[in-house]
């Protein structure tokens, strides 16, 4: 007995693959309901990972990999929940920001920025040409004497 493997005569009587849309050994995959993509949203939505979201749902983190791979609405769901949550992030980052005495909730939406929103602190400028570096360093700023700063290093470069 060939268990799960496809032969020339499988092929001739249109069975097909076992892991293709009808298995020939095993049984029916059992996809997600409404009400269970719908609770996945919901996960998503207060930061959950694929783990902790299959770990709910009874499931092994695999089984929901492949769920989210072949069953439609899945992966938007939990897509649609991260991109809530991120917006509810930044949201409360803008009131905290624009309201006075609250340096805790602060530091916390730093923290949460960094981690969950990818910010950081540093800025990187990419300068191609002296020009765009003068440009760069006038725009930053603004009083500073540029051309005196080129013919200084000039000068000094020289000696």
């Amino acid at each position: 007995m060939n268990k799960g493997k496809v032969t020339g005569s499988d092929k001739a009587k249109g069975n097909k693959r076992r892991y293709g849309p009808g298995p020939i050994n095993g049984r029916p995959r059992k996809m997600l309901t409404v009400e269970q993509i719908a609770e996945l949203r919901r996960m998503a939505n207060v930061g959950a990972r694929r783990w902790e979201m299959a770990r709910a749902m009874g499931m092994e983190d695999h089984t929901l990999a492949h769920r989210i791979k072949d069953q439609f609405g899945v992966q938007e769901a939990i897509e649609g929940g991260r991109a809530d949550l991120n917006i509810s992030l930044r949201r409360k980052q803008i009131v905290v920001a624009l309201t006075d005495g609250h340096a805790a909730q602060g530091t916390m939406l730093v923290w949460t920025g960094k981690t969950i929103l990818g910010q950081n602190d540093r800025v990187s400028v990419k300068i191609e040409t002296d020009e765009e570096a003068r440009q760069a360093l006038s725009a930053i700023f603004p009083d500073l004497n540029i051309q005196s700063l080129v013919e200084d290093g000039e000068s000094a470069g020289a000696e």
